[in-house]
């Protein structure tokens, strides 16, 4: 590894403040440089140079695009090709067990009671999910087992979507980060100890800006957020989901001018709501938190103590996000196919 990548080799254990230190001394510079970790949750003192590389690679090599339509087209279409191909999707079908006969993964019991037996069992779910609820941990050995118990999820998200009247020509730009203070991670000091800054930065994005599809002639869709820990409070009641919003909505009327009273559709996303909706421990936005001892080689791998059974998402490399958690299914894929290809199955 250490000639094959001799760049990667020497940078593996360290974050990319640690990078920045050896060529930036000035501070605002290196906040500037450190915006885009905000994507990955973290400050530029936890997250790993691997971790930060994926992030801007995929700006910096490819340029900034989206799906045609709506996000949610990239998934149906694959869906489709999957059929096509004659593959069957099941929906509204939660599973109960990963099957194990000798040692080996052999497919999925459902919770009708259904079997679906296979060559390859692929769980892209959370991790701990996987191995502590639908295998069980004395199928797993002890090193493995600690690994888990030893990693870290993201934080996650508090999200406003909102149905705006009228255009939102007072925005230059669909996508907008906005911060408050200089120094990041003071936002972060908050949020670990499950607090969240009044100071703290926001996402102000308008996809109908993108997209007027997105939202009927004369109307507009908008979507504010910030980072939030599960543990802010211990039921995310409405009372909470009010004080937040009125946060938001107060900060983003500096953009947009008399919002509060445009707004016609108010919809909030707790943590606990994406855990409900995804299982993802604690609502973790982008599977493991991409620090050094999680990142790169560090992450779990595509294969398995247990034969057959494959991980792929965001709790593989190379990590979260749309680019990566689809980079980790190619490779996840081709992982399998060669398995099949030497006939080890």
């Amino acid at each position: 590894f250490s000639s094959q990548y001799p760049f990667l080799s020497r940078y593996k254990d360290k974050t990319y403040e640690e990078l920045l230190d050896e060529f930036v001394s000035h501070p605002f510079l290196k906040t500037l440089l450190s915006i885009r970790s905000s994507y990955a949750l973290l400050p530029s003192e936890e997250i790993s140079v691997a971790g930060m590389a994926g992030i801007e690679m995929s700006y910096f090599n490819y340029g900034v695009s989206c799906v045609e339509g709506n996000v949610e087209q990239l998934p149906l279409k694959m869906g489709d090709a999957l059929k096509k191909m004659g593959g069957q999707i099941l929906t509204g079908h939660e599973v109960q067990h990963i099957l194990i006969k000798e040692k080996r993964a052999m497919g999925v019991k459902l919770k009708d009671g259904q079997e679906m037996r296979g060559k390859a069992v692929v769980s892209n779910i959370d991790a701990r999910s996987t191995f502590s609820d639908l295998i069980g941990e004395d199928q797993i050995p002890s090193g493995f087992r600690s690994k888990l118990k030893g990693m870290k999820p993201s934080l996650s998200y508090f999200i406003l979507y909102l149905g705006i009247e009228g255009r939102l020509d007072e925005l230059s730009v669909s996508n907008n980060e906005v911060f408050s203070e200089d120094h990041l991670q003071k936002e972060y000091q908050f949020l670990y100890e499950n607090r969240i800054s009044e100071k703290a930065p926001f996402y102000l994005l308008a996809p109908s800006k993108v997209n007027p599809s997105h939202a009927p002639k004369g109307k507009s869709t908008l979507c504010l957020s910030m980072k939030a820990p599960f543990h802010f409070s211990p039921d995310w009641n409405q009372g909470v989901k009010d004080e937040l919003s009125r946060r938001l909505i107060s900060r983003a009327s500096k953009f947009i001018p008399d919002l509060e009273k445009r707004i016609l559709v108010k919809v909030e996303t707790t943590p606990k709501t994406i855990e409900q909706w995804t299982r993802n421990r604690w609502g973790a936005a982008y599977g493991w938190a991409q620090i050094p001892r999680q990142s790169g080689i560090y992450r779990l791998p595509r294969t398995t103590p247990i034969p057959n059974l494959y991980l792929t998402g965001h709790w593989t490399s190379p990590g979260g996000g749309i680019a990566g958690v689809v980079a980790s299914g190619e490779l996840t894929a081709e992982t399998v196919w060669n398995w099949f290809a030497k006939g080890e199955y």
